[in-house]
């Protein structure tokens, strides 16, 4: 299991494993409208 950015060069690298999209929470940037949730991806082999 591992996760990444949601970027579309880790769909491609990962494109024969399970790849969930999730949300995940982020209190840290330097723009305070940017903060919340972003996307992420999760990646397994089983």
């Amino acid at each position: 299991m591992v996760s990444n950015s949601n970027a579309q060069i880790i769909h491609d690298l990962y494109r024969d494993y399970k790849v969930e999209l999730v949300y995940a929470t982020r209190a840290i940037n330097s723009q305070a409208n940017k903060r919340g949730k972003i996307p992420e991806v999760i990646i397994t082999n089983y």
